[in-house]
This record gives structure tokens, C-alpha cells and sequence, in this order.
């Protein structure tokens, strides 16, 4: 079982995955080498990670694309497992709703998108129907959703605003793009550490991932999960908006630290929002308060995620929580 101090490392990681050990230490009272060590236990684990995940519309990798599919009774699992083998898929969850199984993959042209859905989709065992919508703005990805646990050391900014509300930014570089490599396996490798990597300088390293989060090329994604911090309810709500203030709800939606991802989409839905809750009655009041009173939101499905197979492109097998947690008292 995680102590209380594991779960304020996670709860900062989860806000901050990039933050450093020492201002880690001093927020929680504790010596610079114990939060190291405990966190350290807590990454090997598998309790978090972090790693950097980049805006694909921006960096030109391609389009991300929503596939909603409802499957065969008891063949969720295996289609969902089959979705997170795909090397273009970012993101696998089964839900609990009208669709079985939600899967992002990252469409790089018009004929790779055809292939998949005319071609690999059709063969895809225990697939009923699928639903398609690609997303045309990411006014979102954030991690706000642990601050509340922090009180008054909540000293980490939150989540930049979108990346498409500020100026243009130059095409990446070939620096650019091995900085992301790296850092997308392991989002917390030091300056340093990726200079030495990169055969650059530190200064330049550092200038350069300075400039590819300020621009939003790229997020650090902290791979934690929520019901280990109390948060037993993930949830993807599919809403039908009056398009001439899709804009409005949108950015409404991105000042809840609850919601943690929002996109304006083509297909069944206009905006897909994400939001991370405590519970039952979390969600509840989520949706008949903070939904319910936007102006424009002219229906709204909701889908309960029952786990999470793949996220930020990193398979996340589906298991009891505590499986491989810390023990209480081990330091």
C-alpha cells in the first residue's frame, strides 16, 4: 500500500512531471535523497512515469483521429489489446457507455487513415462497429486534476494554455526532433543528461525544450493512475455544441482542473472532453452542474473508462491497482 508520502510525490509528479527532486524535498519537508529514493521506488514500480508527449498537429507527425468501437460481448479486452499493438495508436481505454473501447491513433496522411479503416479495421476480430472522428483543434492536455491535494504547496504553474492561442513557431529542427525522441521515453532526463545524449550543449538543450513547451510542441505527460490518489473516475464526455460558441465552452472547459484533455471533432460529436473525478457523485455533479450550465451544450454522452491499455503511446496493462505498489513504511 502507498503511505502518505508516496502520495505526495504523486500528486506533485502528477502536476509536475518534470519538477525537481530538490523543490520536491522542500514542499514536503524531507531530505532531498529520501524524496529521490521514494520516488524512484514509485517509478520502478510502475506506479508513475513520465514521459514527453508532442502535439502531432503542430510537429507535423500527423493528425490525431478518435475511434470509437462497439465489439462482440467479452472480445473488448482482445480488441483493445490488438489496438495498443499498433505502433500509430497514442491511447487504448475500455469503457463502460455506448462504445466498448476508445482508441487515438495518429493518422499521418489521408491514404494511412483509408488503410486503417477500410482495410486493418476489417479485420479486426470482436469489432462490431466503429466510429470515426478526427480532431481538428487540441485546446487541451493538461494534468491539473491532483492540485487539489496539494493545498497550499500547489506552487507548480498550471497547465499552459492552448498551443494555438499564441504566436506561430518555426519548423523543428533536427535538434528539435531528438530532443522529443529522447525525452519520449524518459520525460525526466536532465538538461545534462541530454546534452551528453545529443552531443550538444547544455545551454542549447535547454534553450531548445524551453522553446518546444513554450510553443506546445510538446507535453510532459506524468503516467500516473488517479485511483491511487483517490480519484476513482475517468471519463470521456462526447458533446453536441452550437458551433458558434464551440470556441467558448472549449476554453471553459480547459480553466476545470478536473478536465484533463479537450478537442473540437469532426464526426457524431464537436467537442470531446476528459475530465479526471473522485467518484460517482464527482462525475454527477460534473455533468448536471458544470456541463449543464454551459451555454450551447446541446447534448452531452458520457463514457465511464473502465482501464486504460495504452496511454501517451505506452501500454498500461489493465490490473489491481496496488499489484506492484510500494509498501507502507518501506523508505
Amino acid at each position: 500500500m502507498l503511505d502518505e508520502t508516496d502520495r505526495r510525490i504523486l500528486a506533485r509528479l502528477a502536476v509536475n512531471g518534470r519538477e525537481t527532486w530538490a523543490n520536491l524535498a522542500r514542499a514536503l519537508g524531507l531530505s532531498e535523497s529520501k524524496v529521490a529514493r521514494r520516488a524512484q521506488r514509485l517509478f520502478d514500480s510502475g506506479c508513475a512515469r513520465v514521459v514527453a508527449v508532442p502535439d502531432p498537429l503542430r510537429c507535423g507527425f500527423g493528425t490525431p483521429v478518435l475511434v470509437h468501437l462497439k465489439c462482440v460481448p467479452g472480445h473488448a479486452r482482445a480488441v483493445a489489446e490488438c489496438l495498443a499493438a499498433r505502433p500509430d495508436t497514442r491511447l487504448v481505454v475500455l469503457l463502460a457507455g455506448n462504445f466498448d473501447v476508445l482508441a487515438e491513433l495518429i493518422s499521418t496522411d489521408r491514404d494511412h487513415l483509408m488503410r486503417v479503416i477500410h482495410e486493418d479495421f476489417r479485420e479486426l476480430q470482436g469489432a462490431l462497429e466503429v466510429s470515426v472522428e478526427s480532431v481538428l483543434r487540441t485546446f487541451k492536455v493538461g494534468f491539473d486534476w491532483a492540485r487539489e491535494l496539494l493545498g497550499h504547496d500547489a506552487v507548480t504553474p498550471r497547465s499552459a494554455p492552448p498551443a494555438a492561442h499564441r504566436g506561430a513557431c518555426p519548423e523543428l529542427s533536427a535538434v528539435d526532433l531528438d530532443l522529443i525522441a529522447a525525452l519520449s521515453t524518459d520525460g525526466r532526463l536532465s538538461y545534462a543528461t541530454l546534452a551528453q545524449r545529443l552531443g550538444i550543449t547544455e545551454s542549447l538543450a535547454t534553450r531548445r525544450l524551453r522553446h518546444l513547451v513554450g510553443c506546445g510542441y510538446l507535453t510532459f505527460s506524468p503516467l500516473i493512475d488517479p485511483a491511487l490518489l483517490g480519484y476513482e473516475i475517468e471519463a470521456f464526455l462526447r458533446m453536441r455544441v452550437d458551433l458558434r460558441k464551440i470556441g467558448a465552452i472549449a476554453r471553459r472547459l480547459c480553466r476545470e482542473t478536473s478536465v484533463r484533455y479537450v478537442s473540437a471533432t469532426t464526426g457524431a460529436s464537436d467537442l470531446v472532453c476528459e475530465a479526471v473525478l473522485r467518484d460517482h457523485a464527482a462525475l454527477y455533479e460534473f455533468v448536471t452542474g458544470t456541463i449543464a450550465g454551459l451555454e450551447g451544450v446541446r447534448s452531452v454522452e458520457t463514457t465511464v473508462e473502465l482501464g486504460s491499455v495504452k496511454r501517451a503511446y505506452r501500454p498500461r496493462p489493465v490490473r489491481t491497482h496496488a499489484d506492484d505498489a510500494p509498501r507502507k513504511g518501506e523508505e
